[in-house]
């Protein structure tokens, strides 16, 4: 069974009344949560006021987002290093279809995927995905 979901105003609230000196029997009883979750937020939340816990949360949305960011990196990393020790150098060769050269002198990742794709743009990307969204298109 889930329980109700506090907002961070609310959670800061009853925090409040917890630094009061509100007893926390009297305090898990008035809003139904378990003295466990109180010591939990207290662990995080504790001494924030609303507007760095707002802050707290965009800092943790923009960490997530270059987790992500580092992640996808490193496995373009690993593929590039497992073509290279395959191969013992990178194809350069222009009449390759699947070896085509970046501005900075690399592979792109189609054409280490060998999947055909390579030198086909975005769009093109687009219309070979037949699930893709296509936003040229009109929605009939």
């Amino acid at each position: 069974m889930k329980g109700k979901r506090y907002t961070e105003p609310q959670i800061l609230e009853i925090l409040g009344q917890v630094d009061a000196g509100q007893p926390l029997a009297e305090l898990t009883r008035l809003h139904g949560v378990a003295v466990s979750t109180i010591h939990r937020w207290k662990a995080t939340y504790g001494g924030m006021t609303n507007d760095e816990t707002k802050r707290f949360r965009l800092l943790e949305e923009e960490h997530r987002r270059l987790k992500k960011l580092v992640d996808d990196l490193s496995l373009d990393n690993q593929v590039l290093k497992e073509v290279v020790a395959k191969n013992g150098e990178p194809r350069r060769d222009a009449t390759v279809p699947d070896a085509v050269e970046t501005a900075g002198g690399g592979l792109c990742a189609a054409a280490l995927r060998g999947d055909g794709t390579a030198g086909v743009s975005p769009a093109g990307l687009l219309a070979l995905h037949p699930k893709a969204q296509q936003p040229w298109r009109r929605k009939g």
